[in-house]
């Protein structure tokens, strides 16, 4: 997927504010400088959102909420709860409020089991 293709117009437009700006920046030189940076981490660039009853489906991911994925499906927890269980963190963000970086995404979708000494799905 090329940046041409990221997103179409009409639906970047109807997104939530924080949200167009997001999908907005990624064709920015800077964004495009920091995403190669971060490649050489393996790292890359996600949108933390949520899913919501709007137009465009979708909201800004709150403050302190992280979207877990569990056997292949999505749910959205307090950080709070998503700490509990056998999760590995998959992107953060920086959060002024939050004491600089927090994760806002955890994967569940497999665990090493030492008697064994292989991966298994829950």
């Amino acid at each position: 997927m090329s940046i041409a293709t990221v997103g179409s117009s009409s639906m970047i437009d109807i997104l939530p504010p924080d949200l167009q700006r997001a999908q907005r920046a990624i064709a920015k030189p800077e964004v495009i400088a920091m995403m190669k940076a971060l490649a050489d981490y393996g790292l890359g660039v996600c949108m933390p959102h949520a899913h919501a009853e709007t137009a465009s489906g979708f909201a800004a991911l709150p403050l302190g909420m992280v979207w877990v994925e569990r056997n292949q499906t999505v749910t959205f927890e307090t950080a709070d709860a998503a700490a509990s269980g056998a999760r590995i963190p998959v992107a953060w963000r920086y959060e002024t409020d939050a004491n600089g970086v927090a994760c806002v995404a955890e994967c569940g979708c497999c665990h090493f089991d030492p008697a064994t000494q292989s991966h298994n799905r829950p």
